[in-house]
């Protein structure tokens, strides 16, 4: 099975580029670091040049580390935070909570998978409210089946009303989700 390297472009592609120009950088001031050290170094008689060697060296390194992490923890913060947040949504939808939005924060990475649960979430919504209206209108049917079974006399023309009242009712029902179904036969 082969898989695509690039699972999501929108997203990996600016981490990407922001890496290659990271290292292109930290590599030039690496690499200069190294070349003031190899001056140094050439001269190793005087025993001052291979303090200021090693000094070269953890002040070309210590930078490199410090800003990798920096930059390293800014990247996963832009990856993370949404991701976090976007679980935090996830588990109020799967909990019914339907009516508040993923408000992504300005620069983060995944602004687009937050416009796309963001109209998920509104597709839920709209499904949810017509569902809703359905059972109403079916609960409103079945109260007036209810009506018109206490109120007969057996006439042939009542049970023609009531049968297609039931009919109504059922194509109603039928249209609902199976969460609300449940609602309704408590």
């Amino acid at each position: 099975m082969r898989r695509r390297f690039y699972v999501d472009p929108e997203l990996q592609f600016p981490i990407i580029m922001a890496l290659i120009l990271f290292v292109t950088v930290e590599g030039a001031v690496v690499g200069w670091g190294f070349s003031k050290a190899m001056e140094v170094a050439w001269d190793w008689k005087r025993p001052a040049l291979v303090w200021d060697f090693f000094r070269i060296v953890l002040w070309t390194v210590l930078p490199m580390v410090v800003a990798n992490f920096v930059f390293g923890s800014y990247l996963s913060n832009k990856i993370a935070g949404p991701l976090l947040r976007m679980r935090q949504a996830m588990h109020a939808v799967s909990r019914g909570e339907l009516e508040e939005d993923l408000v992504p924060r300005r620069r983060d990475l995944l602004q687009g998978h937050a416009s796309d649960f963001n109209q998920m979430l509104q597709s839920l919504r709209h499904v949810s409210r017509r569902d809703l209206a359905c059972a109403r209108e079916a609960e409103a049917l079945l109260a007036q089946l209810r009506e018109k079974i206490a109120s007969l006399d057996g006439a042939a023309r009542q049970r023609e009303e009531l049968e297609r009242l039931v009919n109504e009712a059922k194509a109603k029902l039928s249209l609902i989700g199976s969460h609300f179904a449940k609602e309704l036969k408590a």
